[in-house]
């Protein structure tokens, strides 16, 4: 089961990650073995929330002039953990020629109340959605072009990524930022919970409110309507995400995929023949899905990796589908 995204994401979210007011400071590393030197500038203000509380970012950007494709990089749930884990493969994606912004925020567990989880979840995205705004609004101050930004989002991230990215939500008016639309040119998504099956919760709540729970938190409802952009899905193969049971694969499935659409498109790619559901097939799942409806989608498997550490070759493959934004679609 999901031991590790237990830990990591030990729910996709919960209460704001808050700092008081700070200055930015920057951090100069000249000396990188491998690609551009870069600047990292930290504490950027991107929104003030309505109790006062300032909400930060970094962001990592090549020193030699502009402009620079632009990348927001959401991490997963669980606060400075999980961000521990991000910001080395933004600062590699940085080093590969991208002025890259990365958000802070935190989790806790999320309420069992279907009510008080729908708000949180609504808050947490128009905040990240703010963030997306903000890039593109400041990505110039950074040596960044504001009309190539790509958004990707990593384990409970990739969630908010791509609401994000197919809604362009409303975001608070205490956001910083003047740029009208947090829709980015390309999405890349790595090891969403695409099913919500890595949390026991998820069941409480698809229970009493599955309409506005998988709304807000999977890309599926907005799949045929959203922006036909680019989206790359990666995949690291890690045997210890969500592998579901055969005599739970019915129940949990007929829960969130009432009307069997989802269920009959595992059985055409033969995934739960081996009376097993993986996270990878997930994966596959939704970009077969994407294909389908005419996104220029591609599914990518990131070698010698897993959910929290990618290789160098990893790091490589994630840069260039984060700075590429001329995708040709196929689903492996």
């Amino acid at each position: 089961m999901r031991t590790m995204r237990s830990a990591l994401d030990a729910i996709l979210l919960g209460t704001a990650l808050g700092t008081k007011p700070a200055m930015a400071s920057s951090d100069v590393d000249p000396t990188r073995e491998n690609g551009l030197p870069i600047e990292t500038t930290s504490d950027v203000p991107y929104l003030v929330d309505a109790d006062g509380v300032t909400h930060v970012l970094s962001v990592h950007a090549p020193t030699d002039p502009g402009p620079w494709p632009t990348a927001v990089m959401i991490h997963g749930g669980g606060g400075a953990p999980a961000a521990a884990i991000l910001d080395p493969w933004a600062e590699a994606v940085a080093a590969e020629g991208a002025v890259v912004f990365v958000p802070r925020w935190a989790s806790h567990d999320l309420s069992p109340d279907v009510a008080e989880a729908s708000a949180a979840l609504a808050d947490f995205t128009t905040q990240l959605a703010c963030v997306v705004r903000f890039a593109r609004s400041e990505a110039e101050r950074f040596g960044g072009d504001p009309a190539e930004v790509a958004l990707f989002g990593h384990s409970a991230g990739a969630h908010f990524a791509s609401v994000i990215a197919l809604t362009d939500p409303a975001v608070s008016p205490d956001c910083l930022a003047d740029a009208d639309s947090a829709i980015p040119e390309n999405l890349v998504l790595f090891e969403g919970d695409w099913l919500l099956m890595g949390h026991p919760v998820w069941d409480s709540l698809l229970t009493q409110d599955r309409s506005s729970v998988w709304e807000a938190q999977t890309p599926w409802p907005h799949l045929a309507d959203g922006p036909r952009l680019p989206v790359t899905i990666l995949d690291s193969n890690d045997p210890s995400l969500a592998i579901q049971p055969q005599e739970r694969i019915d129940e949990s499935l007929a829960l969130r995929d009432p009307g069997g659409s989802l269920r009959e498109a595992l059985d055409r790619a033969g995934a739960l023949a081996d009376e097993r559901l993986t996270e990878t097939e997930a994966q596959h799942l939704l970009a077969d899905e994407l294909a389908t409806l005419g996104y220029p989608a591609s599914f990518i498997g990131l070698p010698d990796s897993d959910h929290e550490r990618l290789s160098e070759t990893a790091l490589t493959m994630l840069a260039d589908a984060l700075i590429s934004t001329s995708k040709v679609a196929s689903v492996e």
